[in-house]
């Protein structure tokens, strides 16, 4: 089976992580906050990515395979 995203370093393909960005509506009472999360997540090509088998860190980019 081939995979769509892989750790560069160890080429593992379960123990991924991605950063993601959410829109949190921001809720303020006097002596507390508190985040209502709106809509969806996000992640693209630039976000953040982390291997948590090897711990390897880079960008959702380098978890793919390029042709070069």
């Amino acid at each position: 089976m081939t995979y769509e995203y892989k750790c560069p370093e160890c080429g593992s393909h379960k123990f991924l992580e991605v950063v993601v960005n959410v829109t949190a509506r921001l809720i303020q009472y006097e002596g507390n906050i508190e985040t209502d999360i709106e809509g969806d997540h996000e992640w693209d090509d630039e976000s953040l990515a982390h291997c948590t088998e090897c711990n390897w860190h880079g960008e959702v980019y380098d978890l793919q395979e390029h042709d070069k």
